[in-house]
């Protein structure tokens, strides 16, 4: 991905920012690899490592989130959850051979990352930036 595409995607969070910045790199590696039409096996090992890097990522938001008390974030766990089932369907379905082309599926994976990115982690950013005192988690005694 561009690197000014990337940059319209930070949330000056840091830490979500690297870690965003790491899978959406590692996205357009395995979409390479199809372009290439890479060997299957190649693109399963490629896929797998991609949804370990998602999975690690979304415990680190996921605890950031507990931690900070956001009230949205068994809903923004879900998300999670429902990107890493997709993503795992498609990768025992190119082991299996039912799978012969990923291209649609790279497409749906960055444009859910993207949207993901500008959506609900943007929000959680915004809840961040914002601090615990504006969110209503501590009071100020005066």
């Amino acid at each position: 991905m561009q690197t000014k595409k990337i940059e319209s995607l930070l949330l000056s969070v840091p830490q979500m920012d690297d870690d965003h910045t790491a899978l959406i790199t590692q996205e357009d590696e395995f979409s390479t690899a199809v372009a290439a039409d890479a060997p299957r096996a190649e693109l399963f090992v490629r896929l797998t490592q991609l949804i370990e890097a998602f999975r690690y990522h979304f415990d680190c938001e996921e605890s950031m989130m507990r931690s900070n008390r956001f009230k949205s974030w068994k809903r923004h766990a879900q998300e999670h959850l429902t990107l890493i089932e997709q993503m795992s369907w498609l990768r025992d379905d190119l082991a299996a051979g039912t799978v012969n082309q990923c291209g649609a599926m790279v497409l749906c994976m960055r444009d859910w990352t993207e949207q993901h990115i500008i959506g609900a982690d943007k929000r959680f950013a915004c809840y961040l930036h914002e601090g615990p005192v504006a969110n209503g988690i501590f009071s100020i005694v005066g």
